[in-house]
């Protein structure tokens, strides 16, 4: 499955839209949807669904081990450490 970053752009190219356009369709603001297209932001649920919805990718194709997360886990001393790729 491709990745949600590339369903986006595929969606937006097969329908001539340009960010402004896609940012119209959606009521976002341009520089969310460009993140978004970018891989440097992940949509949060609601975003989700209305990519889902409206562009009909799938909720599961933003889920990538590529994308910048941070996760909280706990370490041996008992204090809280992040791990996550993009963070030291």
């Amino acid at each position: 499955m491709q990745s949600g970053p590339e369903q986006l752009r595929g969606w937006m190219k097969r329908r001539e839209l340009n960010l402004e356009q896609t940012a119209e369709i959606f009521g976002w603001d341009p520089t969310f949807i460009s993140k978004i297209v970018n891989g440097k932001r992940r949509p949060g649920r609601a975003h989700a669904i209305a990519l889902e919805d409206v562009a009909g990718i799938p909720i599961r194709a933003w889920e990538s081990s590529d994308l910048d997360e941070t996760v909280s886990v706990g370490s041996r001393n008992g204090k809280k450490r992040h791990a996550g790729r993009g963070v030291k």
